[in-house]
């Protein structure tokens, strides 16, 4: 059979299509759905990449705000007694007692309860504390006469100013304690236990001499954190 060169050009044409369709077919175009899919698992874990970041990016911030209060609780917690058994109390006031050379005649503590405690309220651009005022009354008062006796008492000098602030509940103690000492030595345990930063509230000082013996009743109060049941 003799095939005119028109047909068989025609005839090449169309066995062109037919490779070319079928390796489209059978070759390109399982590859490009292959592409369609690679492409949407790239995009998924780009934006699972995405989301990551972002969730970790808010994990650091939470750890950090975290960070922030657990720093900013001790700094407030730090006055406050961890806790207030018998021995902690005891050892706590050994030190100074050992540091001023005084032995207690007398040494009460009372059961803990739970209590409320506002901050010391603001008196003419400073703060009022009543261990404070204690030693400052102490040492304005000059030389103890026989048969004198000073009281401090913890007062509210500014009720409409501590109405503001928040309250919170805390633990307490109430320390009676009794020594004979001199007046130096009164002033200098006091003004130690000022300076030393603890909550702790001196609800009267009683000074007396009597047959040449200054003899010191200090009623304190020490606050400590609430334990949580």
């Amino acid at each position: 059979m003799n095939i005119s060169p028109r047909e068989r050009l025609l005839l090449i044409a169309l066995s062109a299509v037919v490779i070319l369709f079928g390796g489209f077919k059978w070759l390109i175009e399982p590859g490009m759905k292959d592409v369609t899919q690679v492409q949407a698992k790239y995009d998924e874990a780009r934006n699972n990449k995405n989301e990551t970041i972002q969730k970790i990016n808010l994990l650091n911030t939470i750890g950090a705000e975290i960070t922030k209060k657990q720093e900013e609780a001790a700094t407030e917690s730090a006055p406050f007694f961890p806790q207030l058994s018998s021995d902690v109390v005891q050892l706590y006031f050994k030190k100074f007692f050992d540091l001023n050379g005084i032995k207690p005649t007398s040494f009460t503590i009372s059961a803990p309860e739970v209590t409320q405690i506002t901050p010391p309220a603001e008196i003419l651009g400073g703060l009022t504390y009543p261990l404070g005022e204690a030693a400052a009354g102490i040492e304005s008062d000059g030389a103890i006469k026989p048969t004198q006796k000073t009281e401090t008492k913890e007062t509210e000098k500014n009720p409409s100013k501590q109405q503001e602030v928040s309250v919170d509940s805390v633990e307490k103690v109430s320390v009676v304690i009794q020594f004979e000492g001199s007046h130096s030595q009164i002033v200098k345990f006091v003004n130690d236990i000022y300076n030393d930063k603890r909550r702790i509230r001196f609800t009267t000082i009683d000074i007396s001499v009597t047959n040449e013996k200054t003899v010191a009743s200090i009623n304190t109060e020490l606050y400590g954190v609430v334990k949580v049941s």
